[in-house]
């Protein structure tokens, strides 16, 4: 199947033969992916949740302004979910932050302070950060985004 086929065209087509996958093919021949009938229906009429796909939770409400949140959460979801700007910088996740402000991979309960909020490492392994736990402290909001490292001790 050619990757230029209208996406009707091949759902109708797969309906027809009764396939449930194609290998869509470039110019030349070579196979450039994989699709299935799950593909196809979610591109025409949107995301389908069934028993197979894998509910992750980025976030959860674990206290009063405290959060534990996905170490690969990304800078939109912060800010529309918490109102956490990340930083400018070399990363796009919490999980990069924190790594840059200590210049190392965290151990579990190692922390930083950004601005009003203190992130502390949840859940980590040899090589990575799985979850922050934030907490907004009480000092009111400041406009510069100073930074502090602690660690613990």
């Amino acid at each position: 199947m050619p990757e230029s086929k209208k996406i009707e065209e091949l759902f109708q087509e797969m309906r027809r033969t009764r396939q449930r996958v194609v290998v869509p093919v470039d110019e030349y021949g070579g196979a450039v992916g994989l699709l299935t009938m799950e593909d196809i229906l979610e591109e025409l009429v949107g995301e389908i949740d069934d028993e197979y796909d894998e509910r992750t939770r980025v976030a959860r409400k674990v206290g009063p302004d405290t959060w534990v949140i996905s170490a690969r959460a990304e800078a939109e979801l912060l800010d529309s979910a918490l109102g956490f700007e990340l930083p400018e910088g070399d990363f796009d996740t919490l999980a990069g932050l924190i790594l840059v402000r200590l210049g190392h991979v965290p151990k579990v309960g190692e922390k930083i302070l950004e601005g009003p909020w203190e992130l502390v490492v949840h859940k980590a392994n040899d090589r990575a950060i799985l979850e922050v736990k934030m907490r907004r402290l009480d000092a009111p909001k400041r406009a510069d985004r100073t930074a502090s490292v602690e660690r613990p001790g």
